[in-house]
């Protein structure tokens, strides 16, 4: 990651580590700033408080050095390995980490394993100012198929990275009956587009289209006339993307 010493940048590690205890797994972040000789203190990442498993992490940093994590974490299903995908990011090299936010439904990475043929337990990552990009694998279907993801930090007005902002969009009930507004942010002036997708990837409406200065919208979506099942939300904002899985119940 860029970092002002010598070279510019440090090396950083991230890792499950077993702790002292009867916690089994927790996921932790050292850096080095000379080229490996010598590394900082290990930084737990996870905050939850129970004995939960933290593992499969995985980082990547933007190039303004906003680090971000993401690994497979028990905490939501205790005494299991139901797993669900968890993310924070760090603004100061690794020293803090932002309070852990969960980006999926748990499900078992033990599926099939060892006794079926499985593609692997991989995550990628790619991270830019604004977020980062996500290939990862999960049984969400009783079999193990690979997931894309997008995660949208924010921005402020000026476009520079902000720590205040998780997401563009939201809904005010989800799951819904009937109707459900969903709120979406404009950080900067730009063209705008909010379309809303079946499970199937088919456009089933336009919210919104067209130029919108910086600010926070609203748009209706009505269900009346709509399967019950999910939906998806998505979002553009300029060359910004965020989505949201939405579900309708009849």
């Amino acid at each position: 990651i860029p970092d002002p010493g010598p070279d510019g940048m440090a090396v950083c590690i991230l890792c499950s580590v077993d702790p002292p205890g009867g916690d089994p797994l927790d996921i932790k972040f050292a850096r080095s700033d000379d080229g490996g000789g010598s590394w900082s203190a290990p930084v737990r990442v996870n905050d939850d408080t129970g004995n939960a498993w933290q593992w499969f992490g995985t980082m990547s940093a933007s190039p303004s050095g906003r680090i971000d994590a993401i690994w497979l974490d028990t905490r939501d299903d205790p005494g299991s390995y139901l797993s669900s995908l968890y993310y924070s990011y760090s603004e100061d090299g690794g020293a803090t980490w932002s309070a852990n936010e969960r980006l999926s439904e748990a499900f078992d990475p033990h599926l099939g394993w060892p006794n079926q043929n499985k593609m692997g337990d991989y995550f990628h990552m790619v991270s830019d100012n604004t977020g980062f990009r996500l290939a990862w694998a999960a049984t969400f279907n009783g079999e193990q198929d690979v997931y894309f993801a997008r995660k949208t930090i924010g921005l402020t007005a000026t476009g520079e990275p902000s720590s205040h902002s998780v997401g563009l969009l939201t809904a005010d009930a989800n799951p819904f009956t009937g109707s459900t507004t969903i709120r979406y942010a404009v950080p900067v002036n730009a063209h705008v587009t909010l379309k809303v997708y079946d499970a199937l990837g088919r456009q089933v409406t336009t919210l919104a289209t067209g130029e919108h200065s910086a600010g926070n919208f609203t748009a209706r979506l009505d269900g009346r006339g709509l399967p019950g099942g999910v939906y998806f939300a998505r979002l553009r904002v300029g060359e910004l993307d965020d989505s949201m899985k939405l579900m309708h119940l009849k």
